[in-house]
């Protein structure tokens, strides 16, 4: 990448020398093909003086034929061109044809060269083009500083799976894409965690309800079939559910361009959740929300998302569970408790985790960490986060659901 810079440099920087060089010569054509107005004038100075029968200081006449010239310009002189020459003494002289005496050429001279305005020339050129040069540098250096950044932090991806972040800063030309860098690599990431956590749930939570069937056709007579086909029945059921969550998690990921983020209060439909849900549990339900909670948010995933959380408090509350939201300027918390025996602790920061689930016990049972993963998802969408704690209240489990009231999409 640093032959690539300097290729590109010098490649600039050729260009622009072989456009002014190009230039330059193009309008000393010109100025010598149109003879400036004095040189001209003083022309026809010279051959009135001359007519008169004066003397000019710098004029002597020469017969065209002791002239020894190239063609060229022998034949540029008699066309009534001024040919203008100059020799190694920095003298320059000029030479046409007299109008009266074609005969006979005038020159005029010798005229000294200035070289102030020479040495002037070349300082400005120098300076230009060390000017542009500097300029051209301090340009590319940084755009080819940071193309190098994102190169090497794309071959650290590559070997080792870990979240990157660029010291690209945010006024480069290519801090978008180094933006869509980190997003990519978060983004595969996620996707690897999803892979493994999959296969390691499906792994436990499905050879589970398949030994139990195991178990009872093994142990199944004439005598009690029926009652071990329901029993296994129940068990394909669990199967069946199992999948449905796997997939559904599996399918959450695909979903995020879906999302659709609008200001709105999600007070009214929380209490219509809410009270759907108690309409098919015996569990109590209470929910304590006072103010208005108008935020960014997608509706249909956000309240999915409580669902879910209210769904796994109900399954392992004994006899009731508790929502309380509170507000700030910051956030928003809504805290879902239940009067279950609660998650261990050392398996709630395990479960807070994207994709990772406790080990199996009786309070962390099949599902449980794929719908807090799911959850997870849904509240990382919308700049948020879950925390599992113990519940003051209840003694049993308090998930909670932080969600952030201005969140920028």
């Amino acid at each position: 990448m640093k032959s690539q810079f300097l290729r590109l440099f010098f490649v600039i920087l050729a260009s622009l020398f072989l456009i002014g060089y190009f230039t330059e010569k193009f309008i000393d054509q010109n100025e010598e093909n149109n003879p400036t107005i004095s040189v001209e004038a003083l022309q026809d100075m010279v051959e009135i003086e001359t007519n008169r029968g004066l003397e000019l200081s710098n004029t002597r006449f020469i017969p065209i034929e002791k002239l020894a010239w190239p063609d060229d310009l022998t034949t540029k002189l008699k066309n009534g061109d001024i040919i203008s020459l100059s020799n190694v003494n920095q003298e320059i002289f000029y030479y046409w044809l007299m109008k009266e005496q074609p005969k006979q050429v005038i020159e005029l001279g010798p005229f000294l060269i200035d070289n102030d305005d020479s040495i002037v020339y070349i300082s400005l050129s120098i300076a230009f083009y060390g000017f542009f040069a500097v300029f051209l540098f301090v340009w590319l250096y940084p755009i080819f500083r940071d193309i190098i950044e994102l190169i090497d932090l794309t071959n650290i991806f590559s070997k080792k799976r870990i979240k990157i972040k660029s010291k690209v800063r945010s006024n480069s030309i290519i801090s978008p894409l180094a933006i869509s860098v980190e997003s990519m690599s978060r983004q595969i990431i996620r996707f690897l965690s999803l892979q493994r956590f999959l296969a390691s749930s499906i792994s436990h939570d499905i050879r589970t309800p398949i030994s139990r069937i195991n178990f009872l056709l093994a142990m199944t007579t004439p005598e009690n079939l029926e009652a071990n086909k329901a029993k296994i029945e129940t068990e394909l059921d669990e199967i069946d559910s199992l999948t449905d969550d796997f997939i559904e998690l599996a399918r959450i990921e695909e979903c995020h361009h879906q999302l659709e983020i609008k200001q709105g209060n999600m007070q009214p439909w929380l209490k219509k959740l809410v009270d759907r849900i108690q309409s098919t549990t015996s569990i109590a339900i209470k929910l304590n929300i006072k103010n208005e909670l108008n935020i960014n948010h997608d509706e249909k995933f956000l309240q999915r998302a409580i669902q879910n959380v209210i769904s796994n408090a109900i399954k392992y509350a004994e006899n009731q569970v508790v929502i309380t939201v509170t507000c700030n300027r910051e956030q928003i918390e809504i805290r879902i408790e239940d009067d279950g025996m609660g998650i261990k602790p050392e398996e709630q920061e395990r479960l807070t985790g994207l994709y990772e689930r406790g080990k199996p016990s009786k309070i962390v049972s099949s599902g449980y960490g794929i719908g807090l993963a799911f959850v997870n998802v849904i509240l990382e969408w919308h700049g948020g986060n879950v925390s599992i704690s113990q519940s003051v209240l209840l003694n049993g489990a308090c998930v909670s659901l932080f969600i952030p009231t201005q969140k920028e999409h």
